[in-house]
């Protein structure tokens, strides 16, 4: 669930992942604007639609994956 903290207009997603390797923290890993040295791109994925938002409002996103892509 997205919840949008500003009105306006929603055409877009980018989305990144966290991936927990063990219990310690110590491998975790982030592919978001935090990891500079990331190796994965900063996919966007375009909505069909622009989508008029309003503060507070949310959105309900259910991603699915293959082999290759989100």
């Amino acid at each position: 669930m997205l919840t949008f903290k500003s009105s306006g207009v929603c055409n877009a997603l980018v989305l990144y992942f966290s991936v927990a390797m063990d219990n310690s923290g110590m491998w975790d890993y982030s592919s978001g604007m935090e990891n500079p040295d990331s190796h994965w791109d900063m996919p966007v994925r375009y909505l069909p639609v622009e989508l008029r938002v309003r503060k507070g409002s949310s959105l309900c996103v259910v991603a699915r994956h293959n082999e290759h892509d989100v």
